[in-house]
């Protein structure tokens, strides 16, 4: 059966027809800046149209997610600021709204026109056992981004949407199933997604075992 599976993912072929993408906080927070210097936003945006038209693929969040992305605002606010791109007062005002969506996002989670899930982790994983995961991976990378890879693995997501692509690529040489996509390449994997792994049911011990 794996033998089967690798042989359809080095021609290309489709696995499975429906797809996740876990959505890393600098996505969600390119969104909510369009006048960003590197055009995230505009990049974002082509990249939700082409996901708005299939119905085969989610986005998936978690609750890390949206609070990684609080504070990416402030600081994002915070650097237009000392730069001088932005006055105290338009800073103030685009911290505000950028609250306010936030915390609409939890209950209406959507970007543009693509709707989000906000995942939870089951019961059987505690704080302390992904804490643990991540003390073992952290060593790889960034431990916001091992926070990330750890939630990932526990939820059977294999495909992390970033910017930040390769900060992730060491996670992808030492865990299972972790993937980083950049927005620009998105059609590199829709169509020609491998499997995604199930969600994983661990406990403590069985995260422990593994990492």
């Amino acid at each position: 059966m794996l033998q089967d599976q690798q042989r359809k993912k080095e021609k290309g072929e489709v696995l499975s027809s429906d797809i996740e993408f876990y959505l890393d906080s600098n996505i969600i927070i390119a969104y909510h800046f369009p006048k960003d210097e590197n055009n995230q936003y505009k990049r974002i945006l082509r990249c939700l149209k082409k996901i708005s038209l299939r119905n085969d693929i989610s986005l998936i969040a978690s609750s890390w997610t949206l609070a990684e992305t609080r504070i990416g605002i402030i600081k994002k606010t915070r650097e237009m600021l000392d730069k001088k791109k932005i006055t105290g007062k338009r800073a103030d005002y685009l911290f505000d709204e950028a609250m306010r969506t936030i915390e609409n996002l939890e209950k209406f989670p959507k970007l543009g026109d693509v709707n989000f899930k906000i995942r939870k982790i089951k019961r059987n994983i505690t704080a302390e056992g992904l804490l643990k995961m991540v003390y073992r991976i952290s060593s790889l990378g960034n431990i916001t981004d091992a926070l990330h890879c750890a939630i990932m693995n526990v939820l059977g997501i294999r495909y992390i949407l970033t910017f930040n692509d390769k900060d992730f690529r060491i996670f992808e040489e030492h865990i299972p199933n972790i993937e980083a996509v950049n927005p620009d390449n998105i059609n590199n994997y829709i169509g020609k997604t491998p499997a995604e792994p199930e969600e994983r049911e661990y406990n403590d011990e069985c995260l422990q075992a593994h990492y």
